[in-house]
Formats: structure tokens, sequence, C-alpha cells
């Protein structure tokens, strides 16, 4: 495409798409290398999933992460020692805040500007943007794009279920806002992530009349704290890692299953659904309290959902139930619509199958993780197999110290 009246961009900046983790930990690597980072972010805030008010966020509140306090921080910047070992949304959006300001990236911030294209332009890459109404064309040498890739709710098709007449109607966990509006109501959450099964807790919790929860696969479910310790330390350590590099799949799969057994036991025990298979077959969900909610009736668990019928709810084991709302916790589709065809077509986005083989760098180079110019080779990893991001996981790996 032609780059006649459009800005070009100093050979040095590097524009980075979003200014969520992702994009902050981009920008601060690209200044400490001498580079200068342009950072488009469409909300007023930066923090990503994890700025409630963002359009795009599917956080809800009182909603913690999932992973502890030590493997939920850069290698560079701690989280405040008396902060919990599962942060709240509000902690976590104050760390990336004061990562932005301790190094600098404030001043590197477009805040309120969505970028509506990413196409190539010549040699390097045209960003066509919107900043309150006003419209921007610029050409950059490099991009990384910081933003996610499944960012659309994905609703399962389900027999009935445009016709479903509970009085609160059907919706994705991403509209979740907390259990209030449910208190004395009967509840359906649909699915097995992490997500859902929070959800679940929250509203059992929360005065729900009942909470059903169905999923299609059952899978084993570890809790967040084993022992008093995170459980990411227990189960996803330095011996995981390297018993991942020489033992056979059967063999890992065997072991990680009886690991999960020993440490949380199997959800049939607490009255929920037996998973079938080994935990690589089965998969693998976390929840502090679901499983103790399913012990003490809180939540029924049910088969995956036969059709609707009005008010009811039929489940695949013949068993049915009147319902006031349903809550998909099914996960999200891929979607980058402002990306050029040939974007799409390269990094095989949208079910795009691969593309074909060509030289060294005459693609482009780009894919979801691209840090160089359109005619360099380098790649995530590339980045990925640096020293100073090895240090980084190696730091993010070491044993926790105690929670307090």
């Amino acid at each position: 495409m032609s780059t006649k009246n459009h800005v070009k961009m100093p050979e040095n900046t590097v524009a980075v798409i979003g200014a969520g983790p992702a994009g902050l930990a981009a920008a601060r690597f690209l200044i400490a290398r001498g580079l200068v980072p342009v950072i488009f972010e469409a909300s007023c805030r930066l923090g990503g999933q994890w700025n409630s008010a963002s359009a795009a966020s599917a956080i809800w509140p009182g909603m913690r992460t999932n992973t502890s306090r030590v493997m939920t921080a850069f290698s560079d910047l701690e989280h405040a020692s008396e902060s919990a070992a599962y942060l709240r949304q509000e902690e976590m959006l104050d760390y990336l805040e004061r990562y932005a300001f301790t190094f600098g990236l404030l001043p590197h911030l477009r805040l309120k500007t969505r970028v509506e294209r990413l196409e190539r332009a010549g040699n390097g890459w045209l960003i066509r943007s919107t900043e309150d109404g006003e419209e921007r064309s610029e050409v950059f040498q490099r991009v990384v794009v910081a933003t996610g890739r499944q960012n659309v709710p994905d609703l399962p098709a389900v027999p009935g279920l445009d016709g479903f007449a509970g009085t609160l109607g059907a919706a994705h966990t991403a509209q979740y806002n907390g259990p209030e509006r449910y208190r004395g109501r009967r509840v359906l959450v649909a699915g097995c992530s992490i997500s859902a099964l929070e959800i679940a807790s929250d509203i059992a919790l929360g005065g729900a009349v009942q909470v059903i929860s169905a999923n299609r696969r059952q899978r084993y479910i570890l809790p967040k704290i084993i022992a008093g310790v995170p459980t990411d330390h227990v189960m996803f350590n330095r011996a995981a890692v390297l018993m991942e590099s020489v033992l056979p799949p059967d063999m890992l799969a065997e072991g990680l299953t009886m690991k999960v057994l020993k440490v949380a036991g199997s959800p049939d025990q607490f009255g929920a659904r037996r998973p079938e298979g080994n935990a690589f077959v089965a998969g693998i969900s976390q929840s502090q309290g679901f499983l103790p909610a399913v012990a003490e009736g809180r939540i029924a668990v049910k088969p995956w959902i036969e059709r609707i019928d009005g008010h009811t709810v039929w489940f695949r084991d013949g068993t049915s139930a009147n319902v006031d709302a349903i809550l998909f916790g099914t996960g999200y589709r891929l979607s980058m619509p402002w990306l050029s065809e040939d974007i799409v077509r390269t990094i095989r986005l949208d079910g795009y199958p691969p593309a074909p083989q060509t030289p060294p760098g005459s693609d482009g180079g780009l894919n979801t993780s691209t840090i160089d110019s359109p005619s360099s080779t380098r790649r995530a990893t590339d980045f990925i197999s640096t020293p100073e991001f090895r240090r980084s996981l190696e730091v993010l790996t070491t044993e926790a110290p105690a929670f307090h």
C-alpha cells in the first residue's frame, strides 16, 4: 500500500498495541534496549483485563487472581508485602500502574486511542487509529500486538436457548457483575473453567436458592491453597518442568493425575461427577470453594445441556430443572477484526490453513508477538530465548516465601 499522506515514525519507534500486562512488559523491554515505544490503548486507563472500567474487561466485583502473587508479578517489581496470596482486581490494577510509573512508561501511553487497522505499508506497518474522533495514520517499522486474541464471548449452540423463558435470561459469564442479582433465584452455570466454577461458588454463597453446574467434561479440580501453600508452587514448579523434559507423556499424565488426587481428591468424592481418564484427557480446573460447596449441597453438578424448553433445562442424563438464569462460562472466540487480511492469513488466525513455506523473512516476519521489522526473521521464540527473559522465568519459578 502507498505510504503517501501517512506520518512516517522514526525508525527507533515501536508501536505497542495494548496497555495490559503484555504490552507494558514489552514496552519496558524495548526501552531497556534503546527503542521508543508508542503504546496504543483504547480505554481511558491502562491495565487491560484488570481495568474493570474497560469495555473489553470480563472482571467481576470481588474477583481474585487464579495464580499467586509471586507468580503474578514481573521479575523486576514485586507486589506489596502486605498483599494477600491471591490478589483482588484493584490490587492488580494498582500494581500495573505502579509498574508503568516505576519504569517510565506513562509518557509513552496513548490512552483513549483505538487501533482501527493494521496493515502492510511498503517496508513498514501502517496503523490507523482514532482518538476522540480524530483519525491518525502512521507507519512504524516495528509493531508489537499485545491485545490478546480471545475476547469475544463464545455461546454454545443449545437447542431451545433462544426461547429460554427464565426471568433473568441467559448470558455469558463475561457479563457477570456479582451475586446480588441472583439472590433468591435458581441459577445454572454452564462450564468447568476456572471462571465458571468461581462464579458458581460466588452465586451459591451469595444467597441463591439453587445453583446447578453443568459441564460437557468433568475436570479434576485443584484448590488455590494446599496445606497453606499456593497451589502453583506445589504443582507447577521446577521439578515438574524437569520431569516434563525427560518423561514420556503417558508417564507424565499418570504422575500428574496421582498428584492431583493426592492433594485435592477426585470431584466425585465431593458429590460432583467422576472425571473420565487421566488429567491430560479430562483436564484440570481450579477453585477454592467449588467442591466444598458441592459437598455442602450448595451446588448440584449435572452433565451437559440436552435442550431447553421454556423455563426447563433438560440434561443429558435425562433429568431436568426449572431455572431463572443461565450463565455460560464457555470461553471466548478469536477476534482481531482490525488486522488486514494478509496478516490474518500469515498468523493463521480464524481457521486459516498454514501459510505456504517461504524463504526466511519474505513473509514479513509478523505474528502477534513479533518485535522486529517486516524484513526481519526475529520472532517470539527469539525473544523468549534471550538471557534476560530466561532469568525472569527463573525468578518467577522459584519457591514461594511463606504467606502471612
